[in-house]
């Protein structure tokens, strides 16, 4: 494993202190997952872009706004002193060489990092690091690697750090939140009914599989266009119960949540007709994507 950090361009870190751990707020990193990726793409624009890409990518969305303008003022440039970003004796060793680019989120349950693996420049990597191991770890990772849905993130990569911090790499989602993409494009309730379904079936089928999110809001639903046609990506599956493995496990809070969140967004969009009966069972073709 190689230790050449591939600090080519200013690191930086955000620490954000209002998530901690035994809270149950920490569900706050996927309903800001959308502030998240708008910061990632901000640190890697040149200066003058950022204040455009702010009002682009943040539109009326006075609450989003707010969240990106707090996190880019809790940056600190930590170029002077990249020793204190990345110590080479925690670089990561796991399934595939990767490289860190930027620490996005610190909290006392886990750090949340852009990057790459080091045999290819081009892939775009978010890495979660873990405060420590626990029982949860090899049953989530062997859902990932069994399931057959994949409307949910793609696990790339697992494995520790020298320092024995578990960690789960994923192919960053191309994408927009949900309500971003209704609010952008007309559709029919025809169009939203099999969208919608899509999203149910997604969470049956990765619940059966093992792996719960426990923390859904409208934002961890990005969508992506296909064929010209919206697709849906669940992020933040299994996350949770990593972050926090002393916490009793809720079966039944996806689909719950789902429901509120769909709900939610008919009351908002218009009624979504419904085109297919939502699939039950693993094998159920919808859910495994073009």
């Amino acid at each position: 494993v190689s230790h050449d950090h591939q600090f080519l361009f200013p690191a930086f870190i955000f620490l954000e202190y209002a998530v901690s751990s035994g809270s149950s707020s920490d569900g706050t990193f996927v309903g800001s997952w959308r502030a998240h990726q708008i910061v990632a793409e901000i640190l890697s624009s040149p200066q003058a872009e950022q204040n455009q890409i702010i009002e682009v990518a943040c539109g009326e969305d006075s609450v989003l706004r707010s969240r990106v303008m707090r996190m880019i003022a809790s940056i600190e440039s930590a170029a002077g002193d990249m020793s204190s970003e990345f110590s080479p004796s925690d670089s990561l060793h796991g399934t595939g060489d990767l490289v860190l680019r930027r620490k996005l989120e610190c909290s006392a349950t886990r750090e949340v990092w852009t990057g790459q693996r080091r045999d290819d420049v081009s892939s775009d990597l978010l890495i979660h690091i873990f405060s420590a191991t626990n029982s949860f770890l090899e049953t989530t990772v062997a859902a990932f690697e069994t399931g057959r849905c994949r409307s949910i993130e793609q696990l790339v990569s697992h494995g520790a750090t020298p320092g024995g911090r578990p960690f789960l790499a994923f192919n960053r989602v191309n994408g927009v939140p949900i309500q971003q993409y209704l609010t952008v494009f007309t559709t029919s309730a025809s169009q939203r009914g099999g969208l919608f379904d899509r999203i149910r079936d997604t969470i049956v089928q990765a619940n059966a599989s093992g792996l719960h999110h426990e923390a859904l809001t409208a934002d961890s639903i990005m969508i992506s266009e296909i064929d010209g046609k919206p697709y849906p990506t669940i992020v933040g599956m299994g996350i949770h119960r990593l972050a926090f493995p002393g916490r009793p496990p809720s079966h039944h809070a996806d689909r719950l949540a789902i429901d509120r969140i769909l709900r939610d967004l008919e009351a908002k969009f218009g009624a979504a007709r419904s085109s297919k009966i939502a699939c039950l069972l693993p094998s159920a073709a919808s859910c495994l994507g073009p």
